[in-house]
C-alpha cells in the first residue's frame, strides 16, 4: 500500500472513531435534554421512564431499584432530600460538567433553608450535576 492509501485509510479510521465518540456523547446526553424547567423525570434500569414529578424528593421515594436514575431539568427546587436507595444516580442538565466550567447552561438549584438538609443514607448513590445553595 502507498503512503497516500495508509493515510486515507488512517484519516477514514479517525473519522470513524470520532463519530462514534460523538455519538456516544449525544446518547449519554440525549437523557437529561428530556426533563424541561423545573421537571424531574424517573428512569429505570433500562432508561424507560417511570414517571415525571414536580420535586426531587417526590422521585427518590418513587425510585424503588438499584440503577434507577433521576434527571433533573433546569430550575430552582426548594426542598430537603433524604436519598434512601442504593445505586440511585440523580443527574443534572449539567452533569458531566466541572462546576467552574464555562460550558455549564441553565442549572438544576437545590435550595435549601437553614434547617434543611440533604441526607444519603444509601449506597453507591451518584449526584452529578446539580447546584446547591445553602
Amino acid at each position: 500500500m502507498t503512503r497516500d492509501g495508509v493515510r486515507a485509510v488512517a484519516l477514514a479510521a479517525i473519522m470513524v472513531l470520532s463519530m462514534v465518540a460523538v455519538g456516544a456523547g449525544f446518547a449519554g446526553s440525549a437523557v437529561a435534554q428530556d426533563a424541561g424547567q423545573g421537571e424531574v423525570i424517573l428512569l429505570n434500569q433500562s432508561d424507560e421512564t417511570v414517571g415525571s414529578f414536580d420535586s426531587i424528593q417526590a422521585a427518590v421515594d418513587d425510585a424503588s431499584e438499584e440503577n434507577d436514575t433521576i434527571v433533573v431539568g433546569p430550575g430552582t427546587y426548594e426542598e430537603a432530600l433524604t436519598i434512601d436507595v442504593d445505586g440511585l444516580t440523580i443527574e443534572g442538565p449539567n452533569s458531566g460538567l466541572p462546576g467552574d466550567s464555562d460550558e455549564r447552561g441553565a442549572e438544576a438549584v437545590v435550595s435549601l433553608s437553614d434547617s434543611e438538609e440533604v441526607s444519603v443514607t444509601a449506597t453507591d448513590v451518584e449526584i452529578d450535576g446539580l447546584a446547591f445553595e445553602f
